[in-house]
Formats: C-alpha cells, sequence, structure tokens
C-alpha cells in the first residue's frame, strides 16, 4: 500500500490541478483553447448565441469563478502541507467536508442548469481528492476516533 507521503503528494497534485483551472478559466475564456469547457456551458444557456454584454458579463464570471478556485486550491495546498502532513484529524476533516460542501452545492446548481460538463470535472475532482483522503482516514482520525 502507498505511503502517508505518497497520498499527501497526490492531494498537493490534485491542489495544483484547482489552481491550474481557476487560472485557465480566469485569464483564457474566450479563447479557442477553452472552448472545450465554456462550449457546452454557453449551450446550456445561450442557444442563439452571445450578445456583447453577455460576452463581457460571462468575462468576468470565469475571472471571478477562476479567482475563487485558485484562493480555494493555495488554502487546500497549504492545510495539505501543513497540518495534514502532521497528521493533525481537524485537517483531514476540513478538507473532506470543504471539498463534499463545494462538490454538493456547485454539482446541485450545474445539474440542475444542465451543465452537464461541469458535473463532469465536479465528479472528476471529487474521487481525484476522495481517493487520498480515504487512504489516510486511519492516518489522521482523533485517537477516540
Amino acid at each position: 500500500m502507498p505511503s502517508f507521503q505518497f497520498w499527501q503528494r497526490w492531494l498537493k497534485g490534485v491542489c495544483v490541478l484547482v489552481i491550474a483551472l481557476g487560472l485557465f478559466m480566469a485569464f483564457l475564456i474566450g479563447m479557442d483553447v477553452f472552448s472545450a469547457l465554456s462550449g457546452p456551458i454557453d449551450d446550456a444557456f445561450f442557444e442563439d448565441g452571445l450578445t456583447e454584454a453577455e460576452k463581457d458579463f460571462q468575462a468576468w464570471a470565469y475571472g471571478v469563478w477562476g479567482a475563487t478556485m485558485v484562493g480555494w486550491g493555495i488554502v487546500l495546498y497549504f492545510v495539505v502541507r501543513g497540518p495534514f502532513a502532521k497528521k493533525e484529524p481537524w485537517s483531514w476533516r476540513a478538507i473532506a467536508f470543504g471539498v463534499l460542501a463545494w462538490f454538493a452545492i456547485d454539482t446541485g446548481f450545474s445539474a440542475y442548469h444542465g451543465v452537464t460538463i461541469n458535473v463532469l470535472v465536479n465528479i472528476a475532482v471529487l474521487v481525484l481528492a476522495f481517493i487520498p483522503l480515504a487512504a489516510t482516514y486511519n492516518d489522521l482520525r482523533p485517537a477516540s476516533a
């Protein structure tokens, strides 16, 4: 079985992935490279294409959404690097419950609005985050648990 440090590195990688996706969203919206993700989102809301005002709003929304992901990824990275590495039980719970709260709310709204691509990305991130969390549960659970 892989070591605790392997799983910690895996979680750091997930954090870097979240940061990179956030930067990608914030700065590359509207470029062809982003169309694989933005196209299906556009299709869920804009059947006849976007007006200039809608494009401006969308660029702002992706910028804010991307910035939020970057901030969340950085905080998670430092929790994984510090308290999680020291096997402080609260850090496992903070990561697990934070990821679950994000997943439930974000995925629920995405599914409700028919943004399937975001549902799929969220499922991938959830799986990538919970594999190492499941593997490290016994290393970080409180002694009384």
